[in-house]
């Protein structure tokens, strides 16, 4: 008898330590979209709370559909409320034309789009959605959310005055907004065109509208192969080289959060030599820029360059980019992130490509990080963007993450799924999406706006007011 009640004892332990590991495995895993259901991977429903937002996510292959999918289950969750505002995310597998044409006869007479493709694959609260053709989520804000939508863009086929496309897509958002000419945001929403350094001649110009204090956050359109099949979009003009902002204004709290995961070294210099727009240096201390970034690097890059493929090249690189140093006015310190790839035809000339602005005279650095840590920032930007916004999860409406195309291809692609879950155990429940993109923009705070490479970030958008304007 003895023995049979300690069996029986034994076999209730295995079982609950079962039970306990199924239901850990089933919470830790995200779902990489296979079909269009929007049911595969979704986390438990909840009452939208007076989010006054909702999120549709769909990688049906025939892109109508696809659309009619994402669109009906976002709608599902915003109830009978009205959208005023849709942050439409496909990728490139889906024409943009024919997404806008579907779109346009669900969406409401005025509501505003903000349009962006990402690369391979959508993120949302359900998952990491990556389809056959391809993948689309959409955010829809509604009425009743508190916020006051502007969009604005312009078409930059002609990058002469990137400057003035700046102030001019920033003036149309406040005329959107249908709001006197010198209204402040509280926040931008960027989405353009890769200028590979062009960006900051474009963020000079929303500043000169607005003011360099407004937060400008986003991301380059991306495409899956980097081929020029990205596009930006607004509800009715499309570009392949645009500029779509989206200005929010409001009385709620709004957090976030523009970070990269790199440790700084000690290892550093000054560019005594480089182009004028800022992506290309010849000269770091007096020495070629390549071999000075070859010294920096143990001696490893040439022979990466001359023995490697473009994409190991690219990936060895973006683990140990260059930042350059700024300083603002009260002495903050903010660092620039610029990826350098060189090419073969800078073993002849040595000079050092870089994807984002560093000017004759800057103080550079050299970062050095870990995919590990790149992943990471998927948990951890969330979470700085609530501890700014001062709100716990419950209290946010809705999210965008912006995650960069060149950061996500260090980390393993098995484990790429688990970025919408990192973001999830920050901000249980939040509806959000997350996009893949070249080049980010955002604030290094107390300095400016600035255009980065390998950089995550996120917009957390408070639910409840917060102190009303006068």
């Amino acid at each position: 008898m003895k023995n049979t009640i300690t069996v029986i004892l034994i076999l209730i332990v295995i079982a609950a330590a079962g039970i306990w590991w199924y239901q850990s495995q089933a919470g830790s895993n995200p779902t990489v979209s296979s079909d269009a259901s929007g049911v595969e991977g979704k986390t438990p429903a909840s009452s939208n709370s007076n989010r006054h937002a909702a999120v549709g996510w769909s990688v049906a292959e025939d892109v109508r559909q696809a659309v009619r999918d994402a669109m009906a289950m976002a709608r599902k969750d915003l109830g009978n409320e009205k959208a005023v505002f849709a942050y439409v995310a496909p990728t490139v597998g889906y024409q943009v034309e024919t997404v806008m044409e579907e779109l346009d006869k669900l969406l409401e007479p005025g509501a505003k789009v903000y349009g962006i493709t990402s690369g391979k694959a959508v993120m949302t609260q359900y998952g990491y959605h990556v389809g056959k053709v391809g993948s689309i989520a959409i955010l829809l804000v509604g009425e009743k959310a508190g916020i006051r939508f502007g969009v604005g863009s312009v078409d930059g086929v002609n990058p002469a005055d990137l400057e003035a496309q700046g102030a001019e897509a920033i003036r149309q958002c406040i005329a959107d907004a249908k709001l006197p000419p010198k209204t402040k945001p509280d926040m931008v929403l960027y989405c353009g065109h890769s200028y590979f350094s062009g960006e900051m001649k474009i963020l000079d110009g929303i500043a000169g509208v607005v003011g360099s204090d407004v937060p400008v956050v986003g991301g380059n359109a991306r495409d899956d192969t980097l081929t020029g099949q990205w596009r930006q979009f607004t509800r009715d003009k499309i570009y392949g080289k645009g500029l779509v902002l989206a200005a929010l204004f409001t009385d709620k709290k709004i957090g976030w959060a523009f970070e990269s995961g790199f440790r700084l070294t000690d290892t550093g210099g000054k560019v005594t030599k480089a182009n004028p727009e800022g992506n290309l240096l010849y000269e770091i201390d007096g020495r070629p820029a390549l071999d000075v970034y070859d010294e920096w690097l143990g001696g490893k890059l040439i022979p990466v360059l001359k023995g490697k493929t473009r994409a190991e090249l690219v990936k060895y690189t973006a683990l140990n980019p260059l930042c350059r140093v700024l300083k603002g006015p009260k002495g903050q310190v903010g660092y620039l992130v610029a990826h350098p790839i060189p090419t073969q035809q800078n073993l002849e000339d040595r000079a050092l490509p870089v994807y984002s602005q560093i000017v004759e005279g800057s103080e550079i650095a050299l970062f050095a990080g870990q995919w590990q840590n790149l992943l990471n920032r998927a948990e951890k930007v969330p979470s700085i963007a609530l501890q700014r916004a001062e709100q716990k999860p419950e209290d946010i409406a809705f999210g965008v993450m912006y995650f960069c195309w060149g950061a996500r291809n260090t980390i393993p692609e098995s484990e790429v799924p688990t970025i919408p879950l990192l973001v999830r155990n920050q901000i249980p429940g939040v509806p959000f999406v997350g996009v893949f993109t070249g080049g980010e923009q955002g604030p290094l705070q107390g300095i400016r706006n600035v255009n980065c490479n390998l950089v995550v970030s996120m917009v957390l958008l408070e639910k409840q007011a917060a102190d009303s304007r006068p």
